[in-house]
């Protein structure tokens, strides 16, 4: 199975890497995405949370409506995930090739 991730390519900032996990030259890319993964995905829920506050009408711009909108759209997306799982015959678990 491959992956993909941002990743550093000699002095510039590719948009998307890819890594083989059973290939041992690309462990390192691996322990590098492992290292960044939870603080990106933090900053990209904040810049999200935002963009949804200033989204909203003045009248509207309180800590339970950006609640809210949050879920909804969280919601949202992974009901989306799961029908593609399903109209793509992608495995629900990575680690179970049998789908």
């Amino acid at each position: 199975m491959l992956a993909g991730f941002f990743m550093r390519n000699d002095e510039s900032w590719s948009m998307f890497g890819t890594f083989d996990p059973d290939d041992p030259k690309d462990a390192g890319k691996l322990s590098q995405f492992r290292r960044f993964a939870a603080p990106m995905m933090d900053q990209q829920i904040r810049a999200t949370i935002n963009m949804i506050w200033m989204a909203l009408p003045p009248e509207r711009q309180t800590a339970d409506e950006v609640e809210k909108e949050i879920r909804r759209l969280t919601d949202r997306a992974i009901a989306n995930l799961r029908e593609d799982i399903a109209a793509f015959g992608m495995p629900s678990n990575p680690s179970d090739d049998s789908n």
